[in-house]
């Protein structure tokens, strides 16, 4: 978009844990953001012993836990002792429309603050730009993309619209090129509003 500024910065946790201790409703992306990001959070008492509220952006509807977001952040949990509150999406719920539609009102006053992340084919959280939603509540989504081939809940765009501070992370060079490439071609308007995308602030890790 011509005139649009992305405010960039280099992955720093010390600085993003500053920010997560200032804010009390945090939406956070999974995939590999949890072991470099979410892992190091979670290790930090004054976290665990706040009254902070996490939510999840998006799951996979999976019968095998292990490929859930989910179950790999519970483990980050195991025998420890914490007054935080997370917020999940069932994985394999008997009815993905009650689901859907249950975390829409699980998250529908929205968040401080959000950390996601930029994944292949330009996917956010677990909306695609090329492949419209299935089924949207008011504030989450069914999805689905023939690249991936799993059926996914998702916060969707209108949730999103609701936040205050939005981080994304960039993953390496390559992922950095694709977000440009994004810029250039406006498939950032597919996820965020134009307001929204002044508020972005990219973290790029290396």
């Amino acid at each position: 978009m011509k005139g649009l500024k992305i405010k960039y910065q280099n992955f720093h946790f010390e600085n993003l844990l500053e920010v997560i201790k200032k804010k009390k409703t945090i939406l956070v992306t999974g995939g590999s953001n949890i072991d470099f990001f979410l892992k190091k959070i979670f290790k930090n008492k004054s976290i665990l012993n706040s009254k902070k509220c996490f939510f999840i952006s998006d799951e996979r509807v999976s019968s095998n836990e292990l490929d859930t977001n989910y179950f790999k952040i519970e483990q980050l949990f195991k025998k420890k002792k914490k007054r935080i509150k997370f917020y999940r999406i069932i994985s394999l719920p008997k009815n993905l429309i009650t689901e859907t539609n249950r975390y829409s009102s699980v998250v529908r006053n929205g968040m401080d603050v959000a950390f996601l992340s930029l994944g292949e084919k330009y996917h956010i959280a677990s909306l695609f730009y090329n492949y419209p939603a299935i089924y949207s509540s008011q504030f989450t989504s069914i999805t689905y993309s023939y690249d991936f081939k799993f059926l996914r809940i998702s916060v969707n765009k209108r949730l999103l619209s609701k936040i205050k501070r939005i981080y994304l992370f960039i993953n390496g060079k390559k992922r950095l090129k694709e977000f440009r490439t994004m810029i250039d071609k406006k498939l950032l308007d597919f996820y965020f509003n134009k307001k929204q995308q002044k508020k972005i602030i990219v973290i790029y890790k290396k």
